[in-house]
Parts: structure tokens; C-alpha cells; sequence
């Protein structure tokens, strides 16, 4: 086989491959947030054994901690619908009620959440006025 035809073909299987990657990494960190109503509106479907990740903010009042502080069980909410979550874990020093947080996890047909990370938002201070 002459030499240019096969760099041609390397360099062509070195573009797939690196195109391939790339597309799986975009995939994979391009999650979608839901908020608390558009889950409940999946129904049936929320239950799936995928991972979600939801936003929404801390309902007031609701913070309780068990477990020697251990466990974090909270509502949150979206102004319009609400679902307890119970998280275990480090908890991020913004995390206060009223404040604006992303849980993932799994929904269970209780009606619960078992979040496995949380992720405190950004504070109101750094939007624009």
C-alpha cells in the first residue's frame, strides 16, 4: 500500500475516535434539570432506575437533621409543588432554607427523594440588578 493512503487512513480513524470521545463527554455533562412539578408530571416514568438531578429551592422550616446531623431531610420545592428529600452527606455551607439547590438521585414511588449529591446554586448576589 503506498504511504499518503495510509496516513490518510490513520488520520481519518484518529478523527473518528477523538470525535467519539468528544461526543460521549458532551453527552454525558449535558444532564437536564427538572424542577419539582415537571417531575411529578413524568408520573410512572420518574421512577426509572436513572439517576435525576432536580432544582428547586429549600422550603422554609423544613430542615431536620438525624443520624447525629448525618442525615439532611428537606422539602423542596418550586413554588408550585413540593417532594421531601433525605440526603447523606457533606452539605455545602450555602445550604440554608429559602435557598436555591440541584439534588441527584433517585424518586421512589413513596413520593420521596434519595438525593446522593447536593449542590448549593450560586447566590442572588452575583445575578445581574
Amino acid at each position: 500500500m503506498p504511504r499518503k493512503p495510509k496516513f490518510l487512513v490513520a488520520g481519518f480513524t484518529l478523527l473518528l475516535a477523538f470525535g467519539f470521545l468528544g461526543f460521549q463527554a458532551f453527552s454525558s455533562a449535558s444532564t437536564y434539570y427538572l424542577t419539582v412539578s415537571e417531575l411529578k408530571a413524568l408520573g410512572d416514568k420518574a421512577y426509572a432506575e436513572r439517576a435525576i438531578r432536580l432544582t428547586g429551592t429549600v422550603k422554609a422550616d423544613s430542615i431536620s437533621r438525624e443520624n447525629n446531623g448525618r442525615l439532611l431531610r428537606f422539602l423542596l420545592t418550586d413554588g408550585t409543588e413540593s417532594v421531601p428529600v433525605s440526603y447523606t452527606g457533606v452539605v455545602p455551607d450555602t445550604f440554608k432554607p429559602d435557598a436555591d439547590v440541584v439534588v441527584e438521585g433517585k424518586y421512589f414511588a413513596s413520593g420521596a427523594f434519595e438525593a446522593t449529591a447536593l449542590l448549593a446554586r450560586c447566590p442572588s448576589k452575583y445575578d445581574a440588578d
